[in-house]
């Protein structure tokens, strides 16, 4: 899901670059290519059966500052670093690379940071090593626009996680509490995939917004959802 977003809202960016400036060649694959591979990594992330969620692999580089992250920077190393090495290790073109590593750093704003300690070329340094190749840097004079549709589209994960996401969980949440189930755990987990499922966090967040912010009309929601989903599931025909 969170790839499809993406490149539909990269899609409305090409889209728009077409009708207001007659930019007709934007590489579509290339931008299909660089969000559906800047998470791959979580591929490896492994299922917690004790609380029903999931955690990264010990064998994972640490995020640069610890879980927390040196500000927005949480996301050198981890699934990064994971994936951008493995495109280098595989020949993956360099533009490819840097389309991908766009997704989390911002190909103006985020090249080099802290003297070049952080930023887009230390993350691209740091995945270099893990695959024993020579680090590429991006080039100043020779930006592609490509890059910035993956770090306009996979930047709107501050909504789509923070807030709409986050929002959705806690409701499911409450409600569990008030059904008695102890809302840490693996049980309240499967509530929330199951409520999830058929009412998305986007839409959740919606209806809390139309209501003016109030949050029990959104509860009240997810429990006729899990009284009577049948109005929100999807025929398999």
């Amino acid at each position: 899901m969170h790839a499809a977003e993406n490149i539909e809202i990269a899609f409305g960016w090409a889209d728009m670059f077409a009708r207001v400036h007659g930019v007709t060649d934007i590489n579509r694959d290339m931008v299909i290519a660089a969000l559906t591979l800047h998470d791959w990594a979580k591929v490896w992330y492994e299922w917690d059966s004790a609380t029903g969620g999931i955690k990264r692999p010990a064998w994972f580089p640490a995020y640069w500052g610890g879980d927390q992250g040196i500000a927005k920077w949480k996301w050198m190393g981890g699934h990064g670093a994971i994936v951008y090495a493995e495109l280098m290790k595989r020949g993956a073109p360099t533009e490819l690379v840097i389309a991908t590593a766009s997704s989390h750093f911002d190909p103006f704003w985020d090249v080099d940071k802290a003297d070049g300690k952080e930023g887009l070329n230390a993350a691209l340094a740091e995945a270099a090593k893990l695959a024993g190749v020579p680090a590429p840097k991006v080039d100043p004079a020779k930006r592609m626009a490509e890059w910035w549709l993956s770090v306009f589209s996979d930047g709107s994960w501050s909504f789509s996680h923070y807030i709409a996401g986050q929002f959705a969980h806690n409701w499911v949440r409450d409600v569990a509490k008030d059904l008695g189930i102890d809302p840490k755990s693996p049980e309240a987990n499967k509530l929330a995939w199951f409520v999830l499922t058929r009412i998305s966090d986007f839409k959740l967040y919606s209806i809390y917004q139309s209501s003016g912010f109030n949050a029990d009309t959104v509860k009240k929601l997810i429990v006729s959802i899990l009284k009577d989903s049948s109005a929100y599931e999807v025929s398999g025909s």
